[in-house]
């Protein structure tokens, strides 16, 4: 079993390569431009956040890994809900 965003990495990165080949994506313009809510490193606030930073995964944004770990059974694991 592999978690799904694994799995859409690759999809999304050739959706999104082919977005700025046809002028619709800017890689270093602030994420905010594209989003519907806003998005702010809390560490530092001041720095934008660009589809660049997201994409090599150098935001500074960090995974909580008290609740990223939960989203994966090993071995007997109970399974984790959908809801």
């Amino acid at each position: 079993v592999m978690n799904v965003a694994s799995i859409t990495k690759p999809v999304v990165g050739v959706a999104m390569m082919q977005a700025v080949q046809e002028g619709r994506l800017d890689l270093d313009a602030d994420v905010n431009r594209y989003l519907a809510f806003r998005v702010v490193n809390p560490h530092h606030p001041a720095r934008l956040i660009t589809l660049r930073h997201l994409a090599t995964m150098t935001s500074g944004i960090a995974d909580r890994p008290e609740v990223y770990v939960r989203t994966y059974r090993f071995g007997g694991a109970a399974r984790e809900p959908l809801e």
